[in-house]
């Protein structure tokens, strides 16, 4: 009951949410031109499979990945909450704790399950299609399902771990987000491997060199018996392993939630600590709230999901540097100064207003304007955005670039001054009070950040053709008309959208609002 209640809620929340919805038909049209890219390797790997030599390295591989996919979701479910994480409490006072756990549990897995088969329903049929029977794929996925179920269960273990690391390691917060970041810059640059290399038994392989999967190969091997695969009791009895370690993990993670529950209910009143402002910031009220703005996006990394289009186009930019490295160091100044650009104004400034909602009366009755807070968040996005920029720089300065570093050097307090002015105005057109349905956070509006992302990336990416045109002593008229219209457009563009925020803002009131 609590799993189809949970399934019932999930659905209910997209379909309520026009934004969700038109992000699941996007979703989908990538999903299917993936699938059509994919139909012709997997006809090849279900010929193989019934051949007499069927590439069981390749199975374990994938088997592997799925096992891989299943723990980041576990961690990442952790993180967010499930959709009736607010009303656990209250289940596990009215429901046996044994049964909340599993529920919740089955109902993450039978989302995670029918993501999935969206994913590869498609090249199933083909790997069904190829071997000329559909044995195949049915003992695929019959295979697949426990050690997508364990890999979920590990993930929750993980996740549970993490959790605790937050009151006792200091900084656990940063790590967590830089270990699911690298986690999923780790799965898609995976993924463009699968695409680079148009083989799924290459990347496999290459999954399989990486990490020992011994018992994964058994476990492949018992389980394509049926297919005409020869497999030794020696795999038959890994394999059973494989499936005992699954209900192990069962058993003890039920067990740590469980626990992991009990003690947290007398910590839920407990109020988080504060950190105090560093006294060299000094008294400035933009400093400080800029502080402010800093700690709380470190606390709370979700704060910037609405930047996950500039991560989305810089790896799939950057997918050939997989193959030639060499290309992110030569390239890695010119990329650094167009990120930071962006993040400058789009971190902090995109919402000015939006996750300050609980406050509304305090801010709009304690001081005659609003600029002090506006100026925060400015500076508290030029502060993260100068690390992207230091970033990028570093490596140029490694490679010897020491004009072209101080060329963008030069103009990044320019870009960024511009950005956030840019970004305060969009934000000041476009606000958005509505918390997001999964974590509570405001996010800005799809209306201000794609407009602002793109506009930040074109103006970054001219910015950086006319410094180097600059250094390479290109004909002059040419720059001077490059950057009669850049400089211009970046002042305009920045006093404005900054002067417009400041009068939409101070104009409020408590009876306007």
């Amino acid at each position: 009951m609590i799993a189809r209640t949970e399934i019932r809620t999930g659905v209910r929340a997209v379909l309520d949410n026009t934004r969700q919805l038109a992000a699941f038909g996007l979703m989908a049209l990538f999903v299917v031109q993936m699938q059509i890219t994919t139909v012709w390797q997997a006809l090849d790997v279900g010929e193989s499979l019934v051949a007499s030599d069927p590439p069981i390295e390749a199975v374990a591989g994938a088997f592997a990945g799925l096992l891989a996919v299943g723990i980041y979701s576990g961690i990442h479910q952790l993180s967010t909450g499930s959709d009736s994480a607010g009303v656990r409490p209250l289940l596990l006072t009215s429901v046996a704790p044994r049964s909340v756990v599993l529920g919740q549990t089955l109902a993450e897995y039978l989302k995670l399950l029918g993501l999935l088969g969206g994913l590869v329903a498609l090249p199933l049929l083909a790997i069904g299609a190829g071997a000329a029977t559909p044995l195949v794929p049915l003992v695929l996925v019959v295979g697949a399902l426990p050690l997508l179920w364990g890999g979920l269960l590990v993930g929750h273990l993980a996740g549970l771990t993490i959790q605790t690391a937050y009151r006792r390691v200091p900084g656990a917060r940063i790590v967590r987000g830089l270990v699911i970041g690298g986690l999923t810059l780790g799965a898609v640059i995976w993924w463009l491997q699968v695409v680079e290399a148009q083989r799924i038994g290459d990347a496999a392989s290459n999954l399989l060199s990486i990490t020992s999967i011994g018992p994964l190969q058994a476990y492949a091997r018992t389980l394509l018996v049926p297919v005409g695969v020869s497999a030794t009791p020696v795999d038959a009895v890994l394999a059973l392993g494989v499936l005992l370690a699954v209900l192990a993990t069962t058993a003890i993670v039920v067990r740590v939630e469980i626990a992991h529950d009990a003690r947290e209910r007398p910590e839920r009143s407990a109020s988080a600590g504060s950190r105090s402002v560093p006294i060299a910031i000094g008294s400035r009220p933009s400093l400080r709230l800029g502080w402010r703005y800093l700690v709380l996006g470190i606390r709370n990394p979700s704060r910037f999901s609405h930047l996950m289009f500039l991560l989305i186009m810089l790896v799939s930019v950057g997918g050939s540097a997989l193959t030639n490295p060499s290309l992110l160091i030569q390239y890695a100044p010119e990329v650094g100064v167009v990120l930071a650009t962006a993040v400058a104004g789009g971190a902090y400034c995109l919402n000015p207003l939006g996750d300050d909602r609980d406050q509304h009366s305090l801010v709009l009755t304690a001081s005659p304007t609003l600029r002090p807070l506006l100026r925060a968040r400015g500076v508290a996005g030029m502060v993260l955005a100068s690390v992207v920029l230091a970033l990028g720089l570093g490596v140029g300065l490694l490679d010897g670039r020491f004009l072209d570093v101080a060329g963008f050097l030069a103009l990044a307090p320019v870009l960024f001054l511009a950005s956030v002015g840019t970004a305060l105005g969009f934000g000041a057109a476009v606000p958005s009070y509505e918390p997001n349905e999964d974590g509570g956070t405001i996010q800005p509006s799809s209306m201000a950040t794609m407009p602002f992302l793109l506009g930040a990336l074109v103006l970054g990416s001219v910015a950086v053709v006319l410094v180097l045109a600059t250094i390479g002593g290109s004909s002059a008229r040419l720059l001077a008309v490059g950057w009669g219209i850049l400089l211009p457009t970046l002042a305009a563009s920045g006093v404005l959208g900054y002067r417009y925020a400041v009068k939409r803002f101070d104009g409020l009131t408590l009876d306007a609002y």
